[in-house]
């Protein structure tokens, strides 16, 4: 359970920021405001979304299987039946993929994917956030909680490829 509030108020606090400062500096900088039109075209928002989205999810699970009258409830078996699919589908896939590509693209040529200009709205700690601290959230929730094996992958196979899909459509 605090690892899912602790994943929730880090990308939380860190899209605050990144919000903030693209509002002032917007502004100022041409190629900020650019940067700022065009961010839902980036994977990586996305998976700072469904990042969001899976925390709160996981810490609801969490929340209502502690109390006597969630654990059994409707609401709490509705949750914990969805979480296990989002998780294999969604969460871990674009996690990894994520920051892969951005680390291999930054290593290469910087400013392919991250432009200098950006450095004064996108900090160096902003950047690990999203494109490093997924990796350990994800392998943390990969190594200890366990999860149900489904009986056919139908169902994540079309998630991923909806997710995909959507994200081709932006």
């Amino acid at each position: 359970m605090l690892g899912y509030a602790a994943t929730l108020v880090m990308h939380v606090i860190t899209s605050i920021h990144i919000t903030d400062t693209f509002t002032r500096e917007s502004v100022n900088d041409a190629a900020v405001k650019q940067f700022q039109d065009n961010q839902f075209k980036f994977l990586t928002v996305w998976n700072v979304y469904m990042q969001m989205f899976y925390a709160a999810l996981g810490l609801s699970c969490d929340v209502l299987s502690l109390s006597k009258e969630g654990k059994d409830s409707f609401l709490a078996k509705t949750l914990k039946k969805i979480r296990d699919p989002v998780f294999s589908s969604l969460v871990w896939p674009y996690a990894f993929t994520a920051s892969l590509v951005f680390w291999s693209v930054y290593s290469y040529d910087r400013s392919l994917i991250l432009p200098p200009s950006v450095d004064q709205t996108l900090t160096w700690e902003a950047n690990h956030v999203i494109h490093t601290a997924i990796v350990p959230v994800v392998v943390w929730e990969m190594v200890f909680r366990p999860r149900r094996k489904p009986e056919t992958h139908v169902t994540n196979l079309a998630m991923m490829y909806g997710y995909a899909a959507s994200y081709l459509v932006v």
